[in-house]
């Protein structure tokens, strides 16, 4: 939705709400298109700012959360969502 927020906790927790999990059939991170009530071309910006903060645990309200060995592997995750949410356009 139009204002959604995230809290990074410690810089090393993501609490995303409807807005960010754990695909497994994917085998990365996942924005929810069908949940995206507002606008997913603004979501996919939300996604990249979120590449400029380092975590490594994603924490959602649906879905599978994520615990990754990096943050590192945690930021090449979030990469390949958002080349795949822009592939959803």
């Amino acid at each position: 939705t139009k204002g959604h927020t995230v809290l990074l906790y410690r810089e090393h927790f993501l609490f995303t709400g409807d807005h960010l999990a754990f695909s497994n059939d994917l085998g990365h991170l996942y924005a929810f298109r069908g949940a995206c009530w507002y606008d997913f071309e603004t979501q996919i910006k939300s996604m990249e700012v979120l590449l400029n903060y380092d975590f490594q645990v994603v924490l959602p309200g649906h879905g599978a959360p994520a615990w990754f060995s990096s943050k590192e592997e945690c930021k090449a995750s979030l990469k390949q969502c958002i080349a795949w949410m822009k592939k959803e356009l």
